[in-house]
């Protein structure tokens, strides 16, 4: 907090935090001060993390350290469903029933613009829940 007589006014500086996910310990990933931090006691709405190993988990939260919390918000849980082409193929449940399949090293390159792609899902195939394949081709597979 900062009081300028001069021209009589308050200046208060925020730090805010930014929730990222919830591991399977019940711990939030959080994004303070433009660190990644990590908590058992604070309690924030972030998507629940699924069959991540520490190696992956590590991972996605680096990829979504920079994703603006009004996508973030959006996601209900992020499930690690690795195969034979990818062990970094993950599955995004989304609060509105859609689903997003992509690589965890996509997320901060397509997922900024998520809202955007919703909007225009809902607008052209009249809000029928689906799959953004977002990890090749990027196409939207009604379900």
């Amino acid at each position: 907090i900062d009081y300028d007589f001069k021209n009589k006014t308050l200046n208060v500086k925020l730090e805010e935090l930014t929730p990222l996910a919830i591991n399977a310990s019940n711990e939030l990933y959080y994004v303070y001060d433009d660190k990644i931090e990590k908590s058992s006691t604070l309690k924030y709405p972030a998507p629940i993390l699924q069959g991540f190993n520490p190696e992956k988990e590590e991972a996605l939260i680096k990829a979504m350290q920079d994703l603006e919390y009004d996508v973030i918000k959006e996601i209900a849980s992020i499930q690690l469903i690795a195969n034979e082409i990818s062990d970094e193929l993950v599955l995004m449940q989304m609060k509105d029933g859609n689903y997003v399949q992509i690589m965890i090293s996509q997320i901060p390159l397509k997922m900024p613009y998520y809202n955007q792609m919703s909007q225009t899902i809902d607008a052209v195939k009249g809000g029928q829940d689906g799959i953004i394949h977002l990890d090749r081709g990027d196409y939207y597979e009604p379900i």
